[in-house]
């Protein structure tokens, strides 16, 4: 069998990612390089230490650096430009003066594994790329829970993702840094990420609800599975795409085109294969709930894997993820067919999911799928 390198499955080695992560560290520096600084009264490269440069690595990854570097690159002519100059001129006087150990976790709670939960993170892209359903909500907070609960709840999930697949828990605990409160809901669970903020996940959690802590899980894996991708994609072409054909996502209300499909169907393959195991290892108490929600999430990922398989076309590296999901999803066909699923939830998804593409189906004249 192919060896698999890119979905680490109980491995804790990810030899791509640290490969990525090292490419990615090349391009944060050398975009800095090229930053003017509004004082002008020095050079950076003139304070680098190259022995340091464990510390300097470090530095700049944390996302509050990078996505200012990446801001401040790709975006010349936003009004915000001279803003973030100055803060990045701050965080690195502060880090050069602190002897290169500049403590980002100040004013924030750490969590089991090293990541820290913060409701003070700075991100540009969160004010000036913020996705539409999202620019409502971009205040951090704990809101209705105490920062203690919030603590529980996300060490709760961590540690059981530690059990039920210590691969994925060591390759989260080496990319993200940070994760930021943005509010809690009784029905809503929402999150996201963003491309050029690697290392950062924006996490909502559930009110009135028996397992808040596995409703966190299912946004830290789906939002990971995002990172991780924008991760490779920041360095390796995407699926060969026709941006003007529409094709059925089988999970969101509109037509994507087939690399957002496929967006999707990264980041649903290992968050259901990962829920399973939590349902299985018994650390679930909703059960009913959640047999309904696993059986959803099944036929849509299996809508997905359909799509994706007719319409979308690799390159070398994106065969090889490719074949690693398909190497996921048997894992979660096996899985999934240890989980008794009644008639009637299995008729009850099906209505939903036929619904589902009949609306969407309806708006758009010349729907793929």
């Amino acid at each position: 069998m192919q060896q698999l390198n890119y979905y680490v499955l109980w491995k804790k080695d990810s030899y791509i990612l640290g490969k990525y992560m090292n490419l990615y560290y090349k391009k944060i520096y050398s975009l800095l390089c090229q930053i003017k600084f509004p004082s002008e009264s020095y050079s950076i490269l003139d304070f680098w230490e190259y022995k340091s440069e464990e510390k300097i690595k470090k530095f700049l990854l944390h996302p509050n650096v990078s996505s200012i570097i990446n801001f401040i690159s790709w975006n010349q002519h936003s009004n915000d430009i001279y803003y973030y100059q100055r803060i990045l001129e701050w965080f690195l006087a502060k880090f050069i003066s602190q002897n290169y150990n500049y403590d980002f976790s100040v004013n924030s709670n750490k969590l089991n594994n090293n990541i820290t939960l913060t409701p003070l993170a700075i991100n540009p892209y969160s004010w000036n790329d913020s996705h539409p359903d999202h620019e409502d909500n971009i205040l951090w907070s704990y809101w209705d829970f105490e920062v203690k609960d919030w603590i529980s709840i996300i060490n709760a999930s961590l540690q059981i993702l530690e059990v039920v697949d210590e691969g994925f828990h060591s390759e989260i605990s080496l990319i993200i840094k940070e994760i930021v409160p943005l509010w809690t809901s009784e029905t809503l669970n929402n999150s996201w990420s963003y491309k050029w903020c690697i290392g950062v996940l924006y996490v909502w959690l559930l009110t009135w609800v028996k397992d808040p802590e596995i409703f966190a899980l299912e946004s830290i894996i789906h939002e990971y599975s995002h990172t991780k991708l924008n991760l490779v994609m920041t360095f390796d072409g995407v699926i060969a795409c026709d941006w003007k054909a529409q094709y059925y996502s089988a999970i969101r209300p509109d037509a994507r085109p087939i690399s957002w499909v496929f967006l999707w169907y990264h980041a649903f393959a290992p968050t259901l294969l990962i829920i399973i195991k939590a349902f299985i290892s018994w650390f679930i108490k909703d059960k009913k709930s959640w047999e309904e929600r696993i059986a959803l999430y099944y036929f849509k990922l299996k809508f997905l894997q359909k799509t994706i398989k007719k319409h979308a076309h690799f390159s070398l590296i994106w065969k090889d993820i490719n074949f690693e999901l398909d190497y996921t999803v048997s894992e979660i066909d096996d899985l999934y067919s240890k989980i008794w699923v009644s008639k009637s939830t299995i008729m009850k998804v099906y209505v939903w999911q036929k619904n589902h593409f009949q609306e969407v189906n309806t708006k758009y004249n010349n729907l793929k799928y």
